[in-house]
């Protein structure tokens, strides 16, 4: 039994250098990262990385925006620690913990 989303049509992507990159669709997918779950509706298209995590995700947080901490290597998003790693191919990878991480400079006024 195939559990993959049927994919229905969207826009087309362009890459940074102007070329047109080839969409299969979109669809709603459950998605891990390490063990923060997401269920989002993604693009499905010819790309060589595994995942693009755009501004939509990154941006739409419970705890506000996901913070990208470069100097530590690491997102924090919804509570979670997402550890930022390159393998030896120098491909970037991510490993996530389970931290109590909140963003403290939110102010819910």
């Amino acid at each position: 039994m195939d559990m993959r989303p049927e994919l229905t049509e969207t826009t087309s992507l362009v890459a940074v250098n102007g070329d047109a990159l080839k969409v299969m669709g979109k669809a709603i997918f459950k998605i891990q990262l390490g063990n923060l779950a997401l269920q989002r509706e993604l693009i499905v298209a010819g790309i060589e990385d595994e995942c693009l995590l755009g501004l939509d995700i990154l941006q739409d947080c419970q705890f506000g925006p996901a913070v990208i901490d470069l100097n530590e290597s690491r997102i924090l998003m919804n509570g979670f620690e997402i550890q930022c790693s390159k393998s030896e191919s120098e491909d970037l990878y991510l490993q996530s913990t389970h931290k109590e991480w909140k963003n403290n400079s939110r102010d819910d006024h």
